[in-house]
């Protein structure tokens, strides 16, 4: 399916999803609170405006790391984007850039503004514009979309502060009033709240980091949650691993970039994830409400739904969470993908999230059918699925070429077979089909890889269309610092009802 015709589906759907204010050339305040939308995701096609918001612009790396913006307009017209960056001091600086259509285009905040380590505002009159951001040295790197709202509370439930690694808050405030936050860490023992964490001030218009080290301390596991006193704010965490192998335990590399969740559900779907040797799948189901919470875990391996692994089962106190090793269960099968639906009994509202390390090669598949997981030696990357699906999904900024091989995932989670179409939009491949009508059976998913499309070496960006809501996830490959980044693709609203939640 051509770009063009993909636009005009976009552009000429009914009613707006109100997830922009009106541009005005000022920061958009967002929707605070349980209102703000569980997952990043583009304005309707009827939006006036977009405002986005990219709150990690560092890690703790001896030196500073690259940060790019990856922007792309599916609605088929040239646009423009005002660029607004901060630091712990306040505004840095302001440029406005040129968007084609559809993108992506490429921004380097680094050279735009001479400095590292900010936080930026992005801010367009295309509504349906998607902005991802990603952090990036020689040897890891991360990506993710930035959020499109601000929020009373955000969680974050897998940080590690071991010994060679390091976990980063940052807390973004762009708006014209000081914010004032309560931190709190639930770790295995109970729930640390440190003096220097309560009543902590971000004020207007900066950014400030906060070195969850200090208050946590040496940890392999524990959850965190931001709660605001008053004002808003946007709150991302950028976590490093640099471990040596040491005996038996294998080296470990990356960098793990994860935008809060700014509300609990009870249910949550993951359209990827895999085990295998050199290996490490973990859930961590964390509880941030008062009450307990029963679990059930599904793993659902692609193209075997008649053969489902028995369910896993897990309780999770009030203010705690639950390791599930997926990657130590047998009933997981040990090669190909996975998708991964996670509910909550009594709809008790939690927070998941999926952390995958990779400590080795992959090795051949037994089957040629059998979707293969990346193929970097090295590597970690974290997701929090997500509890609504969509029609209309972007994945964008995704790295092709020579031994590259970045992934989209879908997942069917209807009660009815699914057709899906994926197509590379803009650059020199525009148009190139990935998927063309594939049917997804009910509960079922497929990869579309990139890799052996002659798409050259690029980032791209590919649309995702399907005939009901459907689930989807990007892995991207980062060869040269052999890493990857594993997220969810961004859905784009086809109207007040474009977002659907998974459960029905």
């Amino acid at each position: 399916m051509r770009s063009s015709r993909l636009w005009l589906l976009a552009g000429t759907a009914a009613a707006v999803v109100a997830l922009a204010l009106s541009f005005d050339g000022t920061p958009a305040p967002g929707t605070a609170g349980l209102e703000a939308p569980p997952v990043p995701a583009a304005g309707g096609p009827d939006a006036l405006s977009s405002t986005w918001y990219c709150a990690a612009g560092g890690a703790a790396t001896e030196a500073p790391m690259g940060h790019s913006l990856f922007l792309m307009n599916p609605a088929g017209e040239d646009t423009t984007a005002k660029i607004t960056a901060y630091n712990a001091e306040g505004v840095v600086g302001e440029t406005t850039v040129e968007v084609p259509a559809p993108g992506p285009t490429t921004v380097g905040l680094n050279a735009a503004f001479g400095a590292a380590g900010l936080s930026v505002v992005v801010e367009s009159s295309a509504g349906q514009l998607v902005v991802e951001h990603r952090l990036a040295d020689e040897t890891s790197a991360d990506q993710v979309a930035c959020s499109t709202s601000s929020s009373d509370r955000w969680f974050f439930p897998a940080q590690t502060t071991l010994r060679n690694t390091s976990a980063q808050l940052h807390l973004f405030n762009p708006f014209p009033e000081d914010a004032s936050v309560d931190i709190s860490a639930a770790v295995d023992d109970g729930v640390r709240e440190p003096p220097e964490w309560q009543g902590l001030v971000v004020p207007a218009r900066t950014s400030r980091v906060i070195d969850l080290g200090v208050g946590a301390q040496r940890r392999d596991q524990f959850a965190v949650s931001v709660e605001l006193r008053n004002g808003q704010l946007v709150a991302e965490t950028a976590q490093t691993l640099v471990t040596p192998a040491e005996g038996d335990a294998p080296a470990t590399r990356g960098l793990r970039l994860q935008l809060g969740v700014p509300e609990a559900d009870s249910d949550w779907t993951f359209a990827n994830g895999f085990t295998g040797p050199g290996v490490s799948e973990r859930l961590v189901v964390f509880n941030p409400g008062e009450q307990p919470a029963e679990v059930v875990v599904q793993v659902t391996p692609f193209g075997a739904v008649e053969l489902l692994p028995e369910p896993f089962e897990l309780e999770v106190p009030a203010r705690r969470y639950a390791v599930l090793d997926l990657s130590a269960e047998t009933r997981v099968p040990p090669e190909g993908l996975h998708a991964i639906r996670v509910e909550s009994g009594d709809r008790t509202p939690v927070v998941v999230g999926r952390v995958v390390t990779i400590t080795g090669p992959r090795a051949d598949p037994s089957a040629p059918e059998i979707a293969l997981r990346p193929p970097t030696s090295l590597g970690t990357a974290i997701g929090t699925g997500t509890p609504l699906g969509a029609t209309l999904w972007a994945a964008t900024g995704l790295v092709v070429g020579e031994g590259q091989d970045s992934t989209v995932l879908v997942h069917n989670p209807t009660s009815t077979t699914v057709t899906v179409t994926a197509t590379v939009i803009g650059g020199a491949a525009d148009g190139t089909p990935l998927a063309d009508a594939v049917e997804i059976p009910p509960g079922d998913s497929v990869a579309v890889a990139t890799g052996g499309q002659g798409l050259g070496e690029q980032e791209v960006t590919v649309l995702v269309e399907a005939t009901a809501p459907v689930v989807v996830e990007r892995t991207v490959t980062f060869i040269s610092q052999n890493d990857l980044s594993m997220g969810l693709a961004v859905p784009l609203p086809l109207g007040r009802d474009g977002l659907t939640p998974v459960r029905g």
